[in-house]
């Protein structure tokens, strides 16, 4: 069996909340994006959906994303990223 998941701190609650509890772990940590990467693939419509077509997935480098522009506003990135060096913090 294998799959993807997604995990993550809903930032409001943590702000507002959370991160005012003298126990709670500090989530904040800063990152240096070594490489970005975008997705390829054109998108097909498949019976009353629009998806990427699955035969031509592939991804790029780029220098920057431009969520509004690339791929229309629909564009898929990786970000590869390396935590830089420091305690995790509750502050921004």
């Amino acid at each position: 069996m294998s799959g993807e998941i997604y995990v993550g701190v809903d930032p409001y609650f943590y702000f507002e909340r959370l991160a005012h509890q003298p126990n709670a772990p500090g989530l904040i940590y800063d990152w240096k994006v070594e490489k970005i990467e975008m997705q390829t693939a054109p998108f097909v419509k498949r019976e009353r959906i629009i998806i990427r077509d699955t035969a031509q997935l592939g991804w790029k480098e780029i220098a920057q994303t431009d969520a509004w522009a690339d791929n229309d506003g629909h564009a898929e990135y990786v970000l590869h990223c390396r935590r830089a060096s420091g305690a995790g913090r509750r502050t921004r």
